[in-house]
């Protein structure tokens, strides 16, 4: 289970950034406090990503649900031009007419990192 492996690697790696974020110098003036967030939380969002391309997931009936539910290339169009941004919300996988446990967002798309193993997505506005 070489995914598991490296699942446990990179949420070690998160949590080793939170401790570096919480333990930031805080004596550093605002714009390179900014500068240096900023690379945290890029690089710790990243690791979100990598993670949710390989974790396991458990898929369960989608009973009532206050989403919009679209096929993956449907989604995947939609953050490509525009219309879904990380702000207005996320979405969840969707395999054959069941929901799982796995979150997508529209920076994932943009970074390239979708899930393969799934057909469609409901999408949940905030």
């Amino acid at each position: 289970m070489e995914e598991l492996k490296r699942l446990e690697e990179l949420q070690k790696s998160i949590e080793v950034k939170i401790k570096e974020m919480e333990a930031s110098d805080t004596s550093k003036s605002w714009t390179e406090h900014e500068a240096y967030m900023s690379k945290v939380w890029g690089e710790r969002a990243s690791v979100n990503r990598m993670i949710r391309l390989i974790q396991p997931y458990k898929l369960s009936d989608i009973t009532e649900h206050h989403g919009d539910l679209m096929t993956l290339k449907e989604f995947k169009k939609a953050c490509n031009e525009g219309w879904f941004i990380d702000y207005d919300g996320s979405g969840t996988y969707v395999k054959d007419g069941q929901i799982s446990d796995i979150s997508i967002y529209p920076s994932d798309v943009h970074a390239g990192m979708v899930r393969k193993d799934f057909d469609s997505v409901i999408w949940f506005n905030r």
